[in-house]
């Protein structure tokens, strides 16, 4: 890793708001738990799974990059390889193929949108700048 001082910023600033149930996730799990009972439990599951995976990334995440700095390219591939091998160990071998592109999808959204918003400069974590 290039830059783990990065890491170290980032992940307890992505994963804090869901201990702590700040923002919206009250409602995330609300919604999750409100599903009909007519729906297979499958389909109910793999539904909260990605509402909560959605709001994760396109909030937590992305303020945790806005916060911290959106890491150099290379750090970020390798968080990702990281996340594709937790997904591949949680999940049969197709629903890890159509997670991975969509979380892949994601991650990669809200990094666009924070280089955009925040320059080029904040690649590298904000301490190695300061």
């Amino acid at each position: 890793m290039q830059d783990p001082s990065w890491l170290t910023k980032v992940v307890p600033a992505f994963v804090q708001p869901f201990l702590e149930k700040s923002g919206k996730w009250n409602t995330v799990m609300a919604e999750c738990h409100q599903q009909s009972n007519w729906l297979p439990s499958y389909v109910r599951k793999r539904s909260c799974e990605k509402w909560m995976a959605e709001y994760h990334i396109a909030q937590d995440l992305q303020q945790s990059l806005n916060m911290n700095g959106c890491g150099v390219l290379p750090d970020w591939e390798e968080v990702g390889t990281y996340i594709n091998e937790c997904v591949a160990e949680q999940n049969t071998a197709a629903e890890a193929a159509v997670i991975k592109l969509i979380v892949a999808r994601n991650r990669n959204k809200v990094r666009q949108i924070c280089i955009r918003e925040n320059g080029i400069q904040n690649l590298a974590s904000k301490s190695r700048r300061d």
